[in-house]
Order: C-alpha cells, then structure tokens, then sequence
C-alpha cells in the first residue's frame, strides 16, 4: 500500500523527470545546429524534407531526402563506392587522378546550380573543384570517418560528437574574397536509392570561383610536362625546386630591407630619437619584408599545394603578425623613452614626487600596450588561420579541464599579474619610492608585470613579487612625504647630564646641512634598567638617505663628546658585596697592628 507521503515523493519524482524530458526535447533543435554542418548543406541542396523521413525506418538525422540526385547526368557506374565519408573522397580524387572527371562529377551535388549542367559541364566542374582541393586542402585520412553514419568510434567520450550520427562532414577551409569558405561532404538519400556520401551543393556552386582565386596559373602551362608531374608528399616537381628560390629571394628581401632602414639611420642621425626609431625598426622591417614577399609569391603568383600550402601559410602568417606586432612594440616604446626622458626628472631625488608618479605611469601603460598587442597579434592569427572555427567546439567542450588545469599550473603568475595591475591602479609603491623590504632598504628600480625591482643601499637587487606588495605590510618612506626622523638610541649612566647633552646635541644639529629644521631637536630618555638609561636623540632630514647619513654622524659626534668630554656619562657596572664595611674595618685593624710591632721591633 503507498501511502500519502510516498505518492508526493513520486509526484514530485515525476515532475522532475517530465521537466527533464521536456527540457532536453528543446535542446535538441538547437543541438543538430551544433552539429559540422548544421543543417545548411542540406538545406541548400534543393529537394530536402525533414518530415518526409518521418515514415522511415532510421531517423532523418542520418541523411537529406532528394527526389533524385543529378538526373541530368548518367547513370553512375556500378561499383561506383559512396557510402562512407572516407570512402567518397578516395573515389573522388582517384577518378580525377586518373583524368576520369566524368565519374568524379557522379561524387558531386550539382543541385545548386542555377541551371542542371550537362555532362560536359559537370566533368568540367569535376576537374575544377579537384583541382582546388589538391591544392589548398590537406585531408586528415584518419580522422575521415569510415563508417555510413559518419560516427567517430576512435573519439574519447568527452570530444564533441562523440557517438553521435552526421550528414554532413567539413573537409576544410579556403579562402574567398577575404573570408573563409567551407568544402563540405553531405550525406543524400534519393526517393529511389540508397543513402550517398556526395561534394555539398554549396561547395559545388563555389567551384568556379574557387577555382579562378586558386586554380593553376598561366604561367604552369608553359612549364614542361615532368615539371608538374608529383613527386615527393605529392608536391609537382616544380614547386619542389622552387621553394628553395623563393626562400633565397625572400631572405635577399629582407636583407635589403634591413640594409635600407640603416642607411636611412646614418641620415637622421642629428635627430636623436628617429635615429632611434630606424635602429629598432631594421629587425621587424627585415622581417615583415621577406615574410611578406613569401607570402604573396606563394598565395597568389606561385600558389602552392595541400601540404605544403598547409605547413607555409601558418609559419609566413606568424612570421608577419610577430615581425609588425614587434615593429610597433618597438616603436612605442622609443616615444615612451623620448617623453620620459622630456618630462620625468631624476626620480632618485626624493622630492620628485610627481615624477616618480608619472614614469609608474609610463611603465604601466607600457606593459598594457605589451599586453593588447599580444592579445591583437593572437586574435590576429587565429582569425586568419580560422582557427575558432576548427577549435572552437572543442575548447568549449574542454574547457571546464583547461580551466582546472591552468588555474592549478598558473595561479602564482596569473596572481602575481593581477596584483601588478591592482599596484598599477592604486599605486602603494612607485617607481624610485623608498620602501623597506623585510629589513633592507632601497628604493623601486622597476615594477615587471611578476616582479617588482628594488636596488638596495649597497647597489644589490632585490626580485621581489608583486603579490608580496599586496598581500602583505611593507614601509614606503616616500609615499606621502620623502621627509624621515632617523633617532639615535644611546645607553647612559645615570649621571650623565641630560642638560649639558640637549645643547651639545642642538649644537651638532645646526652644523649639519643634512638637518631639515622639519622638527626641533629632542632628547627623551625612554627607558631604564639597573645599570643604565636609554636616551634617544630625535632628528629629521629631507630623504630617507640624508636621513641615515644624518643619524650615522650624529652618533660618531656624539659618542666622541660623551668619551673625551663626559665621562661620567659613560655606563658603569656596580658591584656591591654583603658586611663590605665590617671587612674593611678589620682590615685596617690589623693592618695598624702589624705596623706597630715593626717599629717596637726596630
């Protein structure tokens, strides 16, 4: 029997679970648009019904229906293979290897097109888009799915897709016209056929344009017939004897580059900070040069293949990106070094006060300008490279790993430059400020984004981190007013004469040039104990190091008046004994005694 309590329990089970369902029935729309491909492929292709497979025996999310797929173009050979993703691409490329294009065209969607091609026109087609892939496309055979439904069986359970059925399959990237365009496999099913792994429709309708941006240019039919046959990786012989020219003629680019700029820093020399400028520029110019020309002879005069346009590309594209983020690095910090040097004064000098402000300042926006221009230079890249949209779903599914491992491994430093903002921002410690570092005393040479610099009094640095400076109490003896009071502690007999002591003292004082006259002198006795007093000297001087030099010739002064002038002020040790005067007494006694029986003797 159930009884009342037990029936809420398993209404409330219920509700959660009719929650649940209703809630992933939701995702699941927004799921199959996770899916490669989406849903546009097959949309596009012309023919395609969702609702059509409803009375199927799979479900529709392995395949788009087609009436009929190419019905313009004969029948496809029999044993003509299309049924897995990998399976289509090798009889693809093998029929276009063998000149074959009619057979290869059976591998493509032609649905796209404003008008049905006839079979000439699909071959043609065919051999277009063959060409375009052999040349910019590097397929990863091993990650091509072998099976119908596309299931990658080999990803661990975590990957994104994992187990999960596709129709349709990204082979990879080209560019057109400035932006990224996908070569797409689709998986259709006709009214009266089996499901087939086929080039997308959209892909298709591209090829012609695909093939004027990246197709042979004229000049490859003037070379001989050996030159263009392949070799090794699959490369034509030609592109492998040209790369080594193209890479001598980039360097000699550079080199020239590099030349230029300092011929023209010979010729500003009477301006210091362009002189400065062409100095630091010869490296990154050096370098934006012979990438550049590399970059254009093989992205548009001499455009390479697969392989090896997929090894270059990446390299040349960080060689640019590094060659003029360190170009403006370089640039904005020389102008940083040019209004330091014309605005900020000697910040060792204590009373600078706003100096010290204005080159923490500097040194701040210094390490932020680093900062954006590494985050720019590496958008930059993997913009170009269209790497958020081959990573993309795959950072986000291991993200919640990276974010565990990365704050584990990078905690100390991610602190440390945090903290170095937060120092940037509220500024407890500047550049040249006097600070006190667990006992030793210096002032701030640099504050990195990890590590603060400090030189001490004895010219040694100290590497200190950021956090410390944060997380932890220090002494800034500058921060407000560089004035310090440096006492001098002395232990002095009880008869030391305190008066005489206060105008020696005061004398002394108004000798000095390093006294500031901040505050008036003062002698004040703080403590005692059975032998001795201790008596402090106060005075004050305008830095931290006038101050200590200040307290050190006091103290000689005033030891040296204390040993040849007073000597009573000298401590002494006392030691009394108990029945000290009886002894004496008796001693003296006997002492008379024997005196007298000497002279009775004599």
């Amino acid at each position: 029997m159930i009884r009342p309590t037990d029936m809420t329990g398993i209404r409330r089970r219920a509700t959660v679970l009719l929650v649940v369902l209703f809630a992933g029935l939701a995702a699941v729309p927004a799921a199959a648009q996770l899916l490669p491909g989406g849903g546009a492929p097959g949309q596009s292709s012309g023919g395609s019904s969702e609702s059509s497979d409803s009375g199927s025996d799979e479900p529709s999310r392995y395949w788009w229906r087609v009436e009929s797929l190419n019905p313009t173009l004969p029948a496809p050979p029999k044993g003509l293979r299309r049924e897995t993703p990998r399976i289509a691409m090798e009889s693809f490329l093998a029929a276009a290897e063998r000149m074959d294009f009619a057979t290869a065209a059976q591998m493509m969607n032609f649905a796209l097109l404003p008008e049905p091609p006839t079979p000439e026109r699909a071959a043609a087609l065919a051999s277009q888009l063959y060409e375009v892939i052999d040349r910019k496309i590097w397929i990863d055979w091993p990650d091509l799915p072998d099976r119908d439904d596309a299931v990658d069986i080999a990803a661990a359970g975590s990957a994104p897709f994992a187990g999960e059925p596709r129709r349709a399959l990204r082979l990879g990237l080209v560019d057109l016209d400035g932006r990224p365009v996908s070569i797409w496999l689709e998986r259709l099913k006709p009214k009266d056929g089996e499901p087939v792994w086929v080039l997308a429709g959209q892909t298709v309708a591209r090829a012609e344009a695909l093939h004027a941006r990246h197709g042979p240019r004229d000049f490859e039919s003037y070379l001989p017939v050996w030159s263009q046959e392949k070799a090794a990786f699959g490369l034509p012989r030609w592109q492998i004897i040209g790369l080594p020219l193209i890479l001598i003629g980039a360097c000699l680019a550079g080199w020239l580059a590099y030349r230029l700029v300092g011929r023209a820093q010979h010729r500003v020399r009477e301006r210091a900070w362009l002189n400065r400028v062409a100095e630091r520029a010869r490296l990154p110019v050096a370098l934006l040069v012979g990438a550049g020309l590399m970059w254009w002879l093989t992205s548009s005069l001499l455009p390479f293949t697969g392989p090896l346009n997929a090894l270059s590309a990446p390299l040349l594209l960080g060689v640019i990106i590094l060659a003029v983020t360190l170009g403006v690095l370089r640039v904005l910090d020389i102008l940083l070094d040019v209004f330091a040097s014309r605005y900020v004064e000697d910040v060792s000098e204590e009373a600078n006060t706003e100096s010290r402000r204005l080159l923490t300042n500097l040194s701040v926006l210094r390490r932020l300008i680093i900062l954006l221009a590494f985050l720019v230079g590496a958008g930059a890249l993997i913009i170009q490279l269209n790497l958020s949209q081959t990573l993309g779903v795959s950072l986000l599914a291991s993200a919640g790993v990276i974010t565990l491992i990365f704050g584990f491994a990078a905690q100390t430093v991610l602190g440390n430059i945090l903290s170095s903002i937060q120092i940037a921002l509220a500024k407890p410690i500047r550049i040249g400020d006097a600070v006190s570092y667990e006992g030793a005393w210096g002032h701030v040479e640099e504050i990195n984004y990890t590590y603060v610099l400090i030189r001490i009094w004895d010219e040694r640095r100290l590497v200190v981190p950021v956090q410390y400076f944060v997380s932890n109490p220090f002494e800034n003896w500058s921060i407000r007013n560089p004035g310090l009071a440096q006492p001098v502690e002395l232990k002095l007999d009880y008869r030391a004469d305190i008066a005489e002591l206060r105008e020696v003292f005061e004398a002394m004082l108004r000798e000095d040039e390093d006294w500031d006259e901040e505050q008036e002198p003062k002698i004040l006795v703080i403590a005692q104990d059975a032998e001795a007093m201790t008596v402090r000297f106060y005075m004050s001087a305008k830095d931290s190091s006038a101050a200590w030099d200040l307290h050190c010739r006091i103290r000689e002064k005033l030891i040296h008046h204390i040993g040849t002038q007073s000597d009573q002020s000298l401590p002494r040790q006392r030691v009394a004994s108990v029945g000290e005067a009886k002894d004496t007494a008796d001693a003296a006694a006997t002492a008379g005694d024997i005196t007298e029986a000497a002279e009775a003797g004599a």
